[in-house]
């Protein structure tokens, strides 16, 4: 007897740019049939309608986010650092990495009360803790280690949480598949 052989697929996304997303919908909702492509004035029609959708379940408490790793260089005697303008948290674990060799410290979450409670906010050295302070004006998140990082330290690892991008071109891939 024969032996069956199937082929595995080695790939993990299916993330699809706007237009694909609108064009699979305009084709399973019937509307155009399999082959076809919407007309500039659907596609249009459709991405307002895909981006009023997903600010509305935002606005309705659905939160769409996605979650990425971030290395930030960290400078001798600077303790504080602005995340990108799109970040809305900062998740743990975070870690520092020294200059040369590869190994990493983890960071603890310091919190707000226990920062302030710092009497001499100056100190350099090993940085073991992270306080994220999320501010008041929009995509304002700011990460302060302490101690202060000596010249002994590289960069800095944490994951950052950000809202999910808008489809405001028809090129764009969404953060979901």
């Amino acid at each position: 007897p024969g032996s069956l052989t199937m082929a595995v697929s080695t790939s993990y996304s299916h993330n699809l740019t706007r237009d694909q997303l609108i064009t699979t919908a305009y084709r399973l909702a019937g509307l155009i049939p399999m082959g076809r492509s919407p007309s500039a004035a659907q596609i249009a029609g459709a991405s307002d309608l895909l981006g009023n959708t997903i600010k509305a379940l935002q606005n309705e408490g659905v939160i769409l986010t996605a979650v990425e790793r971030v290395t930030q260089t960290i400078t001798s005697g600077t303790a504080s650092y602005t995340a990108a303008a799109d970040t809305i948290d900062v998740d743990f674990p975070a870690y520092v990495t020294p200059t040369t060799g590869d190994s990493t410290t983890p960071l603890e979450r310091l919190t707000r009360d226990d920062y302030m409670l710092i009497s001499d906010k100056t100190t350099q050295g090993l940085p073991t803790q992270l306080y994220v302070e999320k501010g008041t004006a929009a995509g304002t998140v700011t990460l302060t280690l302490y101690p202060v990082p000596d010249g002994n330290w590289a960069s800095m690892t944490y994951p950052r949480v950000r809202l999910l991008r808008d489809f405001d071109t028809g090129a764009v891939t969404g953060d979901f598949p």
